[in-house]
């Protein structure tokens, strides 16, 4: 089995043009992101390889197999300038002879291009489509799903200015404080 993975799945899952709150950008945060593709070792097995954008150290490799996690690692060698993996991966003109050699792979999340990446290799596909993954993995469909499981929800979604400044008004007459989670952060 190939294990591979984009991380900061939140990021692809947002609709183009929808507002978000407020962040502080670090320059360094992406190539950290980018490389956290090594934390899945842990989920491979003696027979899995794992897909890495960059290589791993030597050093690191032998002390994961000292401490028993044992399995082959690939190199993606694409361009860090487009952090999505499988966006990468598959903006290579040409197919990967090493990643033919796989009937399957298994991405961590479902995200843009990993669909086109299994077709174009032809691995086998048992992945929800990404948009519902998207729709899932949004607070909006969490808070529903309490409300409709539990009978309420402590979520109150809104969607516009003026509805934020009237539940955040009220809110704040019954507590301290009023929390503000972006859908899908």
């Amino acid at each position: 089995m190939l294990v591979a993975s984009t991380f900061d799945s939140e990021t692809y899952w947002r609709e183009e043009g929808s507002s978000r709150l407020p962040f502080i950008p670090d320059p360094s945060r992406s190539r950290v992101v980018m490389a956290m593709d090594e934390l899945l070792a842990s989920l491979c097995g003696p027979e899995d390889t794992l897909l890495t954008r960059f290589e791993m150290d030597e050093a690191h490799m032998d002390y994961l197999a000292h401490i028993g996690f044992h399995f082959t690692q690939l190199s993606a060698n694409v361009p860090s300038h487009e952090p999505n993996l499988f966006r990468a991966l598959y903006e290579v003109p040409e197919t990967d002879e090493r990643l033919k050699q796989f009937s399957e792979m298994t991405p961590f999340s479902v995200v843009p291009y990993v669909h086109e990446l299994l077709d174009r290799y032809n691995y086998s596909n048992k992945l929800p489509t990404l948009q519902d993954v998207k729709r899932v993995n949004s607070k909006l469909y969490s808070a529903d799903l309490a409300k409709r499981l539990l009978g309420s929800s402590y979520s109150q979604p809104v969607f516009s200015v003026d509805e934020l400044a009237a539940v955040g008004l009220e809110l704040m007459g019954l507590s301290n404080g009023v929390l503000l989670k972006d859908p899908l952060a």
